[in-house]
């Protein structure tokens, strides 16, 4: 009789071990699966933070053609009043040339 309550008190303390051990057991694996959520929030805040640096990169190389673009049509143009001047300036000496060499024939044949 004392042999069969020394099993039953053997058997209740191993069946509350078991019992605290899968508590236990249970207790890690939600402490994993927060540590997993939180690991997949970081990836997903990290994944985000990378795609909003390349979209600044990007902008910023877009942003740069476009000055680039723009400095280049502002040489162009530059140049082109450059040459329209110079041509200006050519035509006006010539008409001055010619006016001068019209006055002299004319005091030429005046003579």
């Amino acid at each position: 009789r004392m042999e069969a309550a020394r099993a039953e008190e053997e058997r209740a303390r191993v069946a509350e071990e078991a019992q605290k051990q899968e508590e236990q057991l249970a207790q890690k694996r939600a402490e994993l699966k927060t540590l997993e959520e939180h690991r997949a929030a970081a990836l997903q805040n990290l994944e985000e933070e990378e795609r909003i640096r390349e979209e600044k990169d990007r902008l910023a190389k877009e942003e740069a053609a476009r000055r680039e673009e723009e400095a280049q049509k502002r040489h162009e143009e530059l140049e082109r009043r450059k040459t329209e001047i110079k041509q200006l300036e050519a035509d006006q000496q010539e008409a001055g040339r010619l006016r001068l060499e019209e006055e002299q024939k004319r005091e030429e044949e005046l003579q």
